[in-house]
Order: C-alpha cells, then sequence, then structure tokens
C-alpha cells in the first residue's frame, strides 16, 4: 500500500513540473475548434448513406450531455443543408489544422512526461501530426457511427465495394467490438510515436488501457455530475453549453495525457528505476 502510494505522490509531482494542466488546457482550445468542422465533414458524409442520425445524437448525448448534442447536431444539420461544397472543403482543411494543433501540445507533453527534446524535423513531425490527425478522425467517427451501421448500409455499398454477405454477417455481429478495439489502436498509435522516443507496444499498453476507460468513467461521471448537481447556467447563462464542452475536452485532455505519464513512469521504473522523481522529492 505505501509503495502504491509514493507512486501516486510521484505522478502527482511529474504533472505539476511538466505543465500539464497547461498543455491539457491548449489541447481542449484547438480540439473545440476542430470540433465543429469535423461534425459538418462527418454529417455531410453520413447523409449520402443510410444511417441513423439520430442515433449518432444519442451517442453524442451519452459520452457529452443531451443538451450539448443538441446544440451541436442542430448547428451542424442547418449548414449540412446548405450542401455548399467549398464550405465542405473548408471544414476538411479547418479540422486537420486545427486538430493538428492539439495533437502537437500532445506532442511537447509527451516529451515532456519522458523528458526528452524534440529534435526531430518541421516536416517530419507535421506529416506525423497529420497521419495521427486522420487517424484519430476515423477512430471517432467510427465509433459514433459503427453501432448504428446495420445490414441496410452494407448492402447499400456492396453497389460500390467488393463486399461479400459473409463479411457483413461477421461485421454485424463484432461492430461493437471493432467500436472498442479502434480508439485502442490509435491512442497506443498515438503514445508509441508522437513522443521522442523509441516505444514499443509493451511500453505504452498501460497508459492506453488507463487513458480509454477513464476517458470513459470520466464521460459519464461529468454527464451525471452536470446533470444532477451543476448550475452551470446560474453562472453562466446562455454560454453555459459551451463552457461544459470546454471543460470536458480539458479533462479530457487531462486523461490522455496522465495515460501518457504513466506509461514515462512505468517506462522510467523499467530502465532506471523511480531514482530520479524520488530523489526530487526529497529535495
Amino acid at each position: 500500500m505505501k509503495h502504491w502510494l509514493e507512486e501516486i505522490q510521484a505522478l502527482q509531482k511529474r504533472l505539476i513540473r511538466h505543465n500539464i494542466p497547461a498543455y491539457s488546457a491548449q489541447m481542449a482550445y484547438f480540439f473545440f475548434l476542430s470540433l465543429f468542422p469535423f461534425l459538418i465533414v462527418l454529417f455531410t458524409v453520413l447523409t449520402l448513406f443510410e444511417v441513423d442520425l439520430n442515433w449518432l445524437r444519442f451517442q453524442i448525448g451519452t459520452i457529452l450531455l443531451p443538451d450539448i448534442a443538441h446544440m451541436l447536431s442542430a448547428y451542424v444539420e442547418n449548414v449540412v443543408l446548405t450542401q455548399d461544397v467549398s464550405l465542405l472543403s473548408f471544414s476538411i482543411l479547418l479540422t486537420l489544422w486545427s486538430a493538428s494543433r492539439a495533437l502537437s501540445a500532445l506532442v511537447h507533453a509527451l516529451n515532456q512526461s519522458y523528458e526528452v527534446v524534440e529534435d526531430r524535423g518541421w516536416l517530419q513531425r507535421r506529416l506525423m501530426g497529420m497521419v495521427h490527425t486522420i487517424l484519430l478522425s476515423v477512430a471517432i467517427a467510427v465509433a459514433l457511427i459503427l453501432p448504428s451501421i446495420g445490414r441496410n448500409v452494407l448492402e447499400f455499398l456492396q453497389d460500390y465495394l467488393p463486399i461479400s454477405d459473409g463479411f457483413i454477417d461477421w461485421f454485424t455481429t463484432l461492430r461493437w467490438v471493432i467500436g472498442v478495439l479502434l480508439p485502442l489502436f490509435v491512442l497506443s498509435m498515438i503514445y508509441m510515436f508522437l513522443p521522442n522516443r523509441r516505444l514499443g507496444f509493451k511500453d505504452v499498453i498501460w497508459g492506453t488501457i488507463f487513458a480509454f476507460f477513464g476517458w470513459l468513467a470520466l464521460s459519464v461521471g461529468f454527464s451525471y455530475f452536470v446533470s444532477n448537481f451543476g448550475r452551470f447556467s446560474i453562472v453562466y447563462g446562455s454560454l453555459a453549453t459551451v463552457i461544459i464542452l470546454m471543460i470536458w475536452l480539458y479533462m479530457s485532455g487531462m486523461v490522455i495525457m496522465l495515460g501518457g505519464e504513466i506509461n514515462s513512469l512505468i517506462y522510467e521504473y523499467k530502465t532506471q528505476g523511480f531514482q530520479k522523481d524520488r530523489g526530487q522529492e526529497e529535495e
């Protein structure tokens, strides 16, 4: 028990020393900028297929809050109805730019976690950020819409893609498992390749698991708290929904970066023990 308390204390000190709250705020800001254009792209693409948008609203409401889901979906659907191709193109570019800036903050935070200096070239960092931005966007989109994809959607895609009936049966059976494994896979890729440290899958597995299930617990718990105890509308009025969304994004960033800190702490333990952190605590 004493050992675990010591490691928790070491983790707390690392969070402050590595400026994780500041990086989480930066990450939340840029993810907020990317949220609306991302949903515009997502809703526009889904209107091309027979995907139940009501289910998508329900999924967003489950993760966030019904009020936030209503605000986001109402705004995005009004924009999507314009069928403006130039707006769609701009939304894609804005999503990629702002989300990549959010991941840039995560890169700095993870480098701080491992206490390494960023010496990779500008082009390499931009390409890496763009690839992970696309992977993260696809993972979020798939996790949201996968449960609503039924046989009718796959049968519609059979006219354009070589999809067999056996694959349709397999997919409809395992789509919930895929919806869980895909975000875990993307998170593990982020923890492996974003920091300037050569890492393997075993080096990031515990932080990945913590970040995924911790984020789910955070979303459910935060939604319950706001629904039953939060009085944000009294203080912020009509801005309450936006403030709640920003707080949720900030806390989500904290959970993801905390997963990176857990990975770095375990990696440090494997290579040199906790002598560095404990030595700094004694000073």
